[in-house]
């Protein structure tokens, strides 16, 4: 099959705005490959559509991270990766006084380090095909409600003016 005239990883890729990301553009034509924690699920998800490659991503391991640029490389070729769209996220409902502390952890390593760090294994095959990256987050990044904690660090930073809307 000749390469498709453009490349893109999508993480998160197995529900929500990520699976419908990867209908789209696979129904435009693009070369997908579509990143999620469990692969066989996005064989199911996406049988019949052309183009898609699901591609085994968990973004909070580095290991997972060097296996899937090895995979998404392979299949590449000596082309670039034309898009990444970073996807994956997590959400940590409830009060900031109530969540465990494991879970805001897992949470910003997910939202925040793991986008960090797939960008930063996967930007020398954008580079070469001089491409970009696409963060995507939820209204809940900008707009917590109350005490509640979302998403990681923009909730982060507003929590004292959240805290001082409390008392």
């Amino acid at each position: 099959m000749p390469r498709p005239s453009k490349s893109v990883l999508i993480t998160g890729a197995s529900g929500g705005i990520g699976r419908e990301t990867v209908q789209r553009l696979s129904g435009l034509g693009w070369q997908v490959f579509a990143g999620m924690r469990f692969p066989q699920a996005g064989r199911t998800l996406f049988h019949g559509l052309d183009g898609v490659v699901p591609v085994e991503l968990d973004v909070s391991r580095e290991a997972s991270l060097h296996q899937a640029h090895e995979q998404v490389a392979h299949h590449l070729a000596e082309h670039g990766l034309d898009g990444l769209i970073n996807n994956a996220g997590l959400g940590v409902d409830g009060p900031v006084e109530l969540v465990p502390t494991a879970a805001s952890r897992r949470q910003f390593k997910v939202n925040v380090i793991g986008k960090i760090a797939i960008t930063q294994v996967f930007l020398p095959l954008i580079r070469a095909a001089q491409g970009c990256v696409i963060n995507i987050g939820g209204a809940a990044v900008r707009y917590g409600v109350g005490l509640e904690t979302r998403y990681g660090l923009p909730i982060l930073l507003r929590l004292p003016e959240r805290l001082r809307d409390r008392s």
